[in-house]
C-alpha cells in the first residue's frame, strides 16, 4: 500500500516501512493483468475506439462501483451534498495541472481531464480525453455512482464550479436525475443584469465577519435567498451576497428551502447550509492546485498512447468560408509587405522602429493565413460526402491509455480510506499520512508466522511517546475480538498484535 502521493522519490513502500519494497517491475506486472482481465480478449484496439478510456462495464469500473459501495455502507460519507470537479492533467513524471499538451517518453499527445466525484474520503475518479465535454463526463459519473452506491445513500444534491453552469446541464440534474444542483451563477452580462434588478428589501445585513474571493478578499454586507428570472432555466432560487463594493454574486439551486416543504424533506436546503457546501467545495477545489499524481521518477509505468482513426461530421461551408477569409487576409499582408511599407518608407511618415514592428506584424500574420490556408484546404480535400449528404472527416490521433492511470488511482485512494480508518482506530481523527507514518508507521518491526498454528503475528518497536504507546494498546484493544485474516501462499493466517 502506497503511502499517497507524498512518498519520496524512490519505490513504494508497504505500510510498515518495511525494507522489503515492491519496486516499480511489480507493479507495473500487477496493473497489466488487471487491465488484460478488464479487457477480456477485446485488446487496445477496443480501447482505442473508447478513446482510451476504461470499459464500461469492465472489472476496473466494477472495483470503481464496488468500492464506492463499500465505503458508503461503512459510514465514511461526510455529509449529504457530493461534489465534482474537473482538472486538466499533464503527465511528465509529476502531475502540472492546466497544460496543452500531455507528454510522455515517447510522444506528445493531447492533454486530459480528470474528473472526481467526491464526498468526504469517498471517491470516483474517472480520467477523459479533453474531447470530452464536462457535462457528458458529469452525466456518466452520476449514473455509474448512483448504480452502485445503496438507494438510502444516493447522490441527491450536487455542487459543482461554474464550468458546468449550462442550462441543458442543470435541467437534466433537476428534472430527470433528481439531483439538487449547487453552483456559482455564471458571471454572464443577463444574469448579472438579472441579480442587479433584485429590489433591496429582499437583503439583509449580514452581521458576523464573512468574505468572498481567492486572492481579492471581498467583505459580504448583505444577503438574499430569493426567486431570480434567470435566462433558458426561469425562475429560480437563488442565494445573493452582496459584497461592500456592492458587487452581487449568486448560488443556484432547485432545493426548496425550509419554509417550502417539511422539515423531514431530505431535499431541502437552509441559506447556511448552501454557503457552506460552497466554501467546502471551494476548499477542496485549491486542494487541487498541489495534487500530485505520479512521482517524478521511472518506477511508475510509463503510460502508452493509442493510435485512434477516427471518422467526425465536417462543417464543410463554414470551412469554405474560412478559407475565403484567409486568402483576402494573405492578399491583404501581402500587398501591405510589398506596396505599403514601401511607400511609408519612401515617404518617412513613419520612423524606422515604427515601421520594423509594422513589418514584422506584417509577416507575422502573412505565415499565419498561409498556415492556415494550407490547413483548411488539406481538411476541404480530404472530406468525405455520403449519399445522404453528410459530410465527414477522417482523423488519425493518439490517445493516451487511461486504464493504468485510473486503476493507480483507485489504488491510491483505498490506501487513503485506509489511512483513514487506521487513525480513527488510534483516536487520532484527522491525522494525515505524514503524521502516521512518522509517529506509528514507522515503529513496525516484523511479521511473524507460526506455520502450524497459522497465526501471523505483528510486532513493534517501543514507541518514543507514550500517547503512541496508549493509541497502539487501543488499537490492539479493538482488533483483538475482530477476526483479521491473512492470505500468504495459499494460507489462511489469523492475525494478531503484539503488545
Amino acid at each position: 500500500m502506497a503511502h499517497i502521493n507524498d512518498q519520496p522519490i524512490a519505490s513504494w513502500g508497504v505500510v510498515l516501512d518495511n525494507a522489503r519494497r515492491p519496486d516499480g517491475d511489480t507493479l507495473d506486472q500487477y496493473l497489466n493483468q488487471l487491465i488484460v482481465l478488464d479487457e477480456e480478449g477485446a485488446g487496445d484496439e477496443a480501447c482505442g475506439q473508447r478513446l482510451g478510456c476504461i470499459r464500461p462495464d469492465g472489472v476496473i469500473a466494477q472495483a470503481q462501483q464496488a468500492s464506492l459501495r463499500a465505503w458508503a455502507e461503512a459510514g465514511l460519507l461526510a455529509d449529504e451534498v457530493w461534489r465534482f470537479d474537473g482538472h486538466t492533467v499533464e503527465y511528465s513524471g509529476q502531475a502540472r495541472i492546466g497544460k496543452t499538451k500531455h507528454g510522455t517518453k515517447e510522444k506528445s499527445v493531447p492533454a486530459i481531464d480528470r474528473y472526481t466525484l467526491y464526498n468526504g474520503v469517498c471517491a470516483l475518479t474517472d480520467y477523459f480525453p479533453t474531447s470530452v465535454s464536462y457535462d457528458e463526463a458529469l452525466r456518466q459519473m452520476l449514473e455509474k455512482a448512483n448504480q452502485a452506491l445503496p438507494a438510502a445513500q444516493r447522490i441527491r444534491k450536487l455542487c459543482f464550479d461554474k464550468e458546468g453552469w449550462n442550462a441543458k446541464t442543470l435541467g437534466w440534474l433537476s428534472q430527470k436525475a433528481g439531483i439538487a444542483p449547487i453552483v456559482w451563477v455564471k458571471k454572464s452580462a443577463p444574469n448579472v443584469l438579472s441579480l442587479a434588478q433584485i429590489p433591496d428589501h429582499a437583503f439583509v445585513k449580514v452581521d458576523t465577519e464573512m468574505t468572498i474571493g481567492k486572492s481579492h478578499k471581498r467583505k459580504v454586507e448583505y444577503i438574499a435567498d430569493t426567486k431570480v428570472p434567470l435566462p433558458h432555466l426561469g425562475d429560480g432560487r437563488v442565494v445573493v451576497l452582496e459584497t461592500s463594493d456592492q458587487q452581487r454574486v449568486g448560488i443556484y439551486t432547485s432545493a426548496p428551502t425550509p419554509a417550502e416543504t417539511s422539515l423531514d424533506d431530505d431535499r431541502c436546503m437552509s441559506a447556511v447550509d448552501l454557503l457552506e457546501a460552497v466554501r467546502l467545495q471551494q476548499h477542496v477545489e485549491n486542494g487541487f492546485k498541489v495534487d500530485v499524481h505520479q512521482m517524478g521518477c521511472d518506477a511508475i509505468p510509463t503510460h502508452k498512447t493509442l493510435t485512434v482513426n477516427q471518422v467526425e461530421p465536417y462543417d464543410l461551408l463554414h470551412a469554405e468560408k474560412q478559407l475565403t477569409n484567409a486568402h483576402k487576409r494573405l492578399d491583404k499582408y501581402t500587398t501591405c509587405l510589398d506596396e505599403v511599407i514601401p511607400q511609408l518608407q519612401e515617404e518617412a511618415r513613419l520612423d524606422r522602429h515604427d515601421l520594423n514592428h509594422l513589418a514584422k506584424r506584417s509577416q507575422r500574420l502573412q505565415q499565419k493565413a498561409q498556415q492556415e490556408i494550407e490547413t483548411l484546404t488539406s481538411e476541404v480535400e480530404s472530406v468525405q460526402v455520403d449519399d445522404n449528404g453528410i459530410v465527414t472527416r477522417l482523423l488519425t490521433r493518439q490517445v493516451l491509455d487511461l486504464r493504468k492511470l485510473t486503476l493507480l488511482t483507485l489504488f491510491k485512494a483505498h490506501a487513503l480510506v485506509a489511512l483513514i480508518i487506521v487513525a480513527r482506530q488510534l483516536g487520532w481523527d484527522g491525522a494525515g499520512p505524514d503524521r502516521l507514518r512518522r509517529e506509528f508507521l514507522a515503529h513496525g518491526q516484523r511479521v511473524k508466522f507460526d506455520h502450524q498454528r497459522c497465526i501471523a503475528t505483528v510486532y513493534a518497536h517501543p514507541f518514543p511517546r507514550a500517547r503512541t504507546q496508549q493509541a497502539y494498546e487501543r488499537l490492539c484493544a479493538l482488533l483483538h475480538d475482530v477476526p483479521i485474516t491473512l492470505t500468504r501462499n495459499g494460507v489462511n493466517y489469523q492475525v494478531r498484535f503484539s503488545w
